[in-house]
């Protein structure tokens, strides 16, 4: 068995934090989310992958390279122009010589899932994995009939039940030919394609698998998803550890970190190399701090991600936010937590508990706060004494 990582897309709905890198790249408990997916299948026995790759593809094979040190193998399909999802598997023919599994590079899955979905689907020539979801809507339904999919529906209402597609499907090389007739009818997202296979009479096996599974979609995924990837996280103390400084419960600190007297840490949360944490610092539970990252004395982290190379100054209060890499965040920063409406590439989302986003290598003053659900581009330049709200473009600077 092989599989097909998808991983071209740029990830629109991510932006600012995909400036510069693929939204698989970006980093859920300090690893990128497409190493989540490398693993689970690695553990589900699937040592031959085709990563189909396209924008800032170089970041992703930079990384994985041949796939060695996941002891896996890796190859890799250019899409040149990102067109949809089946446009992307179809990159993969002529690399595959048997049943192989389509694997969205932004989803996070439980191995045991995947397992399941092996074993139930030995016999079929195309199935679909689906869960259970408490948000159909934001996805859509999928409807079964016994060990089949019957109909895929974009309109929840009346709600007839909360299965959803993960994009998890098996296939056989067949699939290719079908591929490029549905295409040419301008088909071009694999949701569509199973539509249109089961509208000609032709069976779409479907298994419900239970446990975790997630995708990025928005910013603030990020830290749904980092919270869910702490919950397995093991105490690792590998960094200097103050006599002074409070661990308690699972935290993980990478090599050549200083955490200094007087920080607070309740875990679970990873801290990455070469950090300097404190004094007097306190980070608590579902917090991931990437590599190289300074904390200045008296600053307040809660639930959230903060990315590599970021410096945060002193008496700064950051909760329920993502912070990209190169961010230089100045004394007296706050961000206001709570409900909102933030608008995306596709018009406005509700968000129930958000603090802010703030793109790559932006430079924020001292004395600033942000309001819920702001959103700081990439390379901004925010002068002291400022309050952020709404969406701020790349490259702006606020005077």
């Amino acid at each position: 068995m092989e599989a097909v990582i998808l991983a071209a897309g740029e990830g629109l709905r991510m932006r600012p934090l995909t400036t510069s890198m693929p939204k698989v790249m970006l980093k859920v408990a300090n690893k990128p989310i497409l190493e989540y997916a490398v693993e689970a299948l690695r553990q589900v026995g699937i040592r031959d992958m085709i990563m189909v790759v396209g924008y800032k593809k170089e970041n992703i094979m930079s990384y994985f390279q041949d796939g060695k040190k996941w002891d896996v193998r890796i190859r890799y399909a250019t899409e040149k122009k990102q067109l949809g999802t089946t446009h992307a598997v179809a990159q993969a023919e002529g690399m595959v010589d048997g049943p192989f599994l389509v694997y969205p590079g932004d989803n996070i899955i439980d191995p045991e899932a995947l397992s399941l979905f092996l074993e139930k689907t030995e016999k079929m020539e195309s199935a679909l994995l689906v869960v259970q979801s408490a948000r159909p809507a934001k996805y859509g339904m999928v409807i079964t009939s016994g060990d089949r999919i019957s109909g895929i529906r974009r309109d929840v209402e009346p709600k007839i039940g909360n299965l959803i597609s993960t994009g998890i499907y098996r296939f056989t090389p067949k699939i290719f030919k079908s591929i490029k007739a549905e295409g040419k009818r301008g088909v071009h997202a694999l949701t569509d394609f199973t539509m249109a296979r089961m509208e000609k009479g032709q069976p779409m096996g479907a298994v419900v698998a239970p446990g975790r599974w997630m995708d990025a979609v928005h910013p603030w995924d990020l830290i749904a998803a980092c919270e869910s990837a702490l919950a397995k996280v093991e105490t690792k103390l590998q960094g200097t550890v103050s006599q002074k400084a409070t661990i308690r419960g699972p935290v993980s600190i990478g090599e050549g970190a200083l955490i200094r007297e007087g920080c607070y840490i309740q875990g679970p949360v990873i801290i990455g190399r070469g950090c300097e944490i404190g004094p007097h610092v306190v980070i608590t539970p579902a917090t991931a701090i990437g590599d190289n990252v300074r904390i200045d004395p008296y600053v307040k982290i809660e639930q959230s991600v903060i990315m590599d190379d970021v410096a945060i100054g002193p008496f700064s209060s950051i909760n329920h936010s993502v912070i990209a890499p190169g961010v230089v965040i100045e004394g007296h920063f706050s961000t206001v937590v709570g409900s909102c409406d933030v608008r995306s590439v596709h018009g406005y989302q509700k968000v129930e508990m958000m603090g802010a986003v703030i793109g790559e290598d932006t430079h924020i003053g001292a004395q600033t706060a942000t309001l819920p659900g702001a959103i700081v581009g990439a390379n901004c330049s925010v002068e002291p004494f400022h309050r952020l709200s709404g969406n701020i473009q790349n490259g702006s600077k606020v005077v």
